[in-house]
């Protein structure tokens, strides 16, 4: 399975806050053909998985950091 059929999946399961964002964040990493991704301030990890789908599909790396 890929990146991108993992996003229906990552969107639903978002908070209404960051929901409208992920399909973004996926598609920029994608775009930019991102080899690495550091992520400051993960809270419940919803832009973290959009994240990872993406670099599941570019075959980069990501480092997500939160404090708490």
């Amino acid at each position: 399975m890929t990146g991108y059929e993992d996003m229906p999946k990552v969107v639903a399961r978002a908070t209404n806050d960051i929901k409208h964002h992920l399909w973004s964040l996926y598609w920029i990493s994608r775009m930019l053909k991102a080899e690495k991704v550091v992520e400051l301030g993960v809270r419940e990890g919803d832009s973290t998985r959009a994240l990872l789908a993406a670099m599941k599909d570019t075959g980069g790396k990501l480092v997500s950091y939160d404090i708490s």
